[in-house]
């Protein structure tokens, strides 16, 4: 049961935003993205399936992430990097 949903998360993960070098050039920034990316992935998969970033607005992602900080027991820190990832996923065209 474990294996299949580690498979499945990891399934899900890869059809997200990923920042790359491509796509943000500022250093600091891509880091902050990736660290971002990586700790939506392990936090919000291991309770429910994982949203894409274009899913709900910065407003609504906000509001969740307060609910969910919680129980999820994100850091303010982690919660701000999670934040300013699924802000910088591009819409989904």
């Amino acid at each position: 049961m474990g294996l299949c949903l580690c498979v499945f998360i990891l399934a899900c993960s890869t059809t997200l935003y990923l920042p790359t070098s491509e796509t943000v050039s500022d250093p600091e920034l891509l880091s902050e993205l990736q660290d971002g990316r990586k700790l939506y992935v392990a936090n919000c998969a291991s309770c429910h399936n994982l949203y894409k970033p274009h899913k709900f607005t910065q407003e609504k992602w906000a509001h969740e992430m307060e609910e969910m900080k919680k129980e999820a027991e994100i850091t303010d820190t982690e919660a701000t990097l999670i934040l300013q990832y699924l802000a910088a996923a591009p819409a989904k065209k």
